[in-house]
Order: C-alpha cells, then structure tokens, then sequence
C-alpha cells in the first residue's frame, strides 16, 4: 500500500493560514506584538494504516495547538469512524506546530481543520 501523505486543502490555506508562515524553529525571531497570530503547521506525519476507503476524501479534525505548538484534545468531526480515528489522530498527534501568539506570548489555540487524505507515490 502507498505511504499515505497528508496535504492541507485550499479551506486551510485560507482559514487557518492567513498571516505569514514563521521560520523553521518553531518560535518566530520575532514574535506578533499586538493582536492575535493564528498556528502555523511545521511538521505533519501521514498515517501508516488509513482505510482505503478514505483515500481522497477530506476530514474535519479539531484539536488545541498548546503554546509549545504540540496538537492536544484531538478529535475527528466528521465523518465520525473509529477505524479512521485509530489511524489518524496518532499521526496528527506527530504534528508540530508555530503556536498563536497575543500581545507576543505563545498561546494554546482551538483549530478545526480539513484535511484531504491522498495517497502518495
């Protein structure tokens, strides 16, 4: 079976991804001052064992981005599926994250994400 990869649909591109991308160390040079700035993904990790019959179909996972930028609370929204929630919440919970920052502190933050599940090469 192909490696699966996760890949981030157009609705997270807009959504959650609506100030630039932070450099690679996972704490901006320089953090937002003022205001809020959204999580930023860093690393993703696909699944090893994804049902097949979810290949191509794009899910709703919710999970709290904590100030260390590390998933936590993960959930699968829709479609609700046991067999698909036991293979993909370990994967995000793999996830890093640039955390959310207000007034230049890092801060925990809710997220709820489509991912499209596509399989690889």
């Amino acid at each position: 079976m192909n490696q699966i990869k996760m890949l981030l649909g157009a609705a997270l591109l807009s959504a959650l991804i609506s100030t630039s991308v932070y450099a690679g160390s996972g704490v901006p040079a320089n953090p937002p001052r003022g205001g809020t700035a959204v999580p930023h993904p860093e690393v993703m990790v696909g699944p090893e064992d994804l049902p097949r019959r979810f290949l191509d179909v794009t899910v709703k996972v919710s999970f709290t981005v904590d100030e260390k930028g590390q998933p936590r609370d993960i959930k699968l929204v829709t479609p609700n599926d046991r067999d698909l929630a036991r293979s993909l919440l370990p994967a995000i919970a793999q996830w890093r994250f640039t955390p959310a920052y207000v007034n230049g502190e890092p801060v925990a933050k809710r997220v709820v994400m489509p991912v499209k599940l596509v399989a690889g090469t």
